[in-house]
């Protein structure tokens, strides 16, 4: 389900990257990137317990990290002129989500 969530979001941006650029150029924070942290937050809300958290965290302060480091990601690949292939990134950052920062660098040593 979140490759599947990921490759719809993906493939709409990249069909529309123009409109995306603009958005993430906005110096402010844009209504884009809170319209992202909701779909982030309505996703992940699932999965939270009764107490608000998230294994043993309070899940504001999970959403806080994973919209973070999602949306900035988001945003470099948007705005980046080397930009890899959709394909690419997709894997990449279903990598990310599903192993984490810690496990890809293990892999990598």
């Amino acid at each position: 389900m979140v490759k599947s969530m990921m490759t719809y979001l993906i493939e709409h941006i990249d069909v529309n990257i123009g409109f995306y650029k603009t958005m993430f150029s906005i110096g402010k924070v844009s209504m884009l990137q809170e319209k992202l942290h909701m779909l982030i937050q309505n996703h992940l809300s699932a999965y939270k317990s009764k107490d608000n958290k998230i294994g043993d965290m309070p899940f504001d302060y999970f959403m806080s990290y994973v919209s973070g480091a999602g949306i900035a990601l988001l945003k470099h690949w948007v705005q980046d002129e080397k930009r890899i292939k959709k394909e690419d990134f997709i894997h990449h950052f279903y990598k990310i989500v599903t192993e984490g920062t810690i496990g890809i660098v293990k892999k990598s040593v």
